[in-house]
């Protein structure tokens, strides 16, 4: 599930780089399923077999996501996922902190489901117009969030 977290969340200043209340990055985000699931249809796994592409765009589309961005360089976020086979959703809670250097937005997902990660990973995205655009650990797919 930490995957998970990195790929559709997706992201202390590490840097006070656009930090703060003026920051494009700050407020809350949400995932984009439409989007998503556009981009995961045009751009499939190679390895996924062809049986599993209709129960994983299922998937996406039952997908959940919401980050708030605050100003001193922290987040926190809840991602919902249902599972494949059984239809249940699993939340999954994640806070940490983000930085943004131009377009290029990071988030380091330091502590999830009320548990400090004792190996937190950062996962890179692009900020621009408004959209937070994953590519999750080099999927040739892309995961959207959009301000509310």
């Amino acid at each position: 599930m930490k995957t998970t977290w990195i790929a559709f969340t997706l992201m202390v200043c590490l840097s006070f780089t656009a930090c703060g209340a003026d920051s494009p990055a700050v407020g809350t985000w949400v995932l984009d399923g439409e989007a998503t699931l556009k981009s995961f249809e045009e751009n499939p796994p190679k390895d996924l077999p062809p049986q599993a592409m209709d129960p994983v765009k299922g998937m996406i589309k039952s997908m959940t996501g919401t980050m708030t961005m605050k100003a001193d360089g922290t987040f926190e976020g809840v991602m919902g996922m249902p599972n494949p086979m059984t239809g249940e959703v699993k939340s999954q809670n994640a806070k940490g902190t983000w930085t943004l250097e131009g377009e290029k937005f990071s988030i380091t997902t330091t502590e999830q489901d009320g548990k400090v990660d004792e190996t937190p990973d950062t996962e890179t995205a692009v900020l621009k117009d408004g959209v937070i655009t994953v590519t999750p650990g080099g999927a040739p797919f892309k995961v959207f969030f959009k301000k509310q």
